[in-house]
Formats: structure tokens, sequence, C-alpha cells
């Protein structure tokens, strides 16, 4: 029962060049918002439309992203990944809205429970430092807790490339 396990990188570098061109279309996408925002708009409109279209832009990259991913983890085959991953995405859009809502609802309840935390804290006059401390580890926590089932979402619901 013995298996052969030597290391082979293909994969990691089909993966890497992947994300290259991944990173270059979103760079692309980017730059030309970038320049269509510079070239019309009033400033008054100018940094509400900036701060609009960077959120859409995140969501859009990152379940993009997530779903590339999903799929490459699942077949570990380049050819393909990137077309189907964006076809799923404009057809899928009630699974990862409702993805983004529930990780919106656990950070906005994890700020309110924040404030709460240190409005209360700050009544009785006890020490803030401690608080900090314990809502710095927290926050990771609760952080990468929403990125890894984010992740875990993703791939569970794409893997089989639909």
């Amino acid at each position: 029962m013995e298996k052969n396990s030597e290391l082979d990188f293909r994969m990691l570098s089909r993966f890497y060049g992947m994300n290259l061109l991944l990173m270059a279309i979103f760079m692309a996408v980017y730059l030309a918002i970038g320049g269509i925002l510079q070239s019309g708009l009033r400033p008054e409109f100018l940094q509400i439309m900036a701060i609009v279209l960077s959120v859409i832009f995140f969501l859009f990259t990152y379940t993009w992203l997530n779903i590339t991913h999903s799929l490459f983890a699942a077949s570990w085959k380049t050819e393909g990944v990137l077309r189907k991953s964006l076809s799923i995405l404009f057809r899928k859009i009630p699974f990862y809205a409702s993805v983004f809502v529930f990780s919106t609802a656990v950070l906005l309840g994890f700020g309110i429970a924040y404030y709460l935390a240190g409005m209360g804290l700050q009544k009785f006059g006890w020490d803030v430092q401690i608080f900090v401390q314990i809502f710095t580890v927290l926050n990771v926590i609760v952080f990468y807790g929403l990125l890894v089932l984010n992740r875990i979402g993703f791939y569970r619901s794409f893997s089989k490339g639909e």
C-alpha cells in the first residue's frame, strides 16, 4: 500500500498563471472605470461614484475569484475555467448575494456589539485597554471565520461546475 507522493508544481504554476491573468483583467477593468470616472463627471459626483463603483467592483472581483478558485480546485485544470466562472458569475447572482447579505449582517452585528460593549465599559469606568485587546483578537477570528465560510460555501456550490 505504498503510494508515490512526489511533489508536482505544475498545478501550482497553472494556478499562479490563472491568478496573474485574473489580476491583469481586474486591473484593466479598474483602470477603465477610473478613466471613465475622470473623463466627464462633475467633481461633486466623482467621489460618490468612485465609492459606489469601488464597492461593486470589489464584490464582482471577489465573487469571480472565489468561483474561479472553486472550479480550479475541483478540476485542477485551467482550460475554460475563466470562461465558465464568468458565465456562472452572471447566472448565480441570488446565491452569492445571500452570502454577502449574511456576511454584512454578521459584521454589522459584531460592530454593534463592539460599540455597545465599549459604551458599557466607559459608563462603568472599567479598563478599556483589555476590551480593545479582546476585540482585536475577536476581529481576526470573525473576519477569518467569514472568509472560511465564504470559501467553503463557494467551493461547495461551484465545485461541480454549476
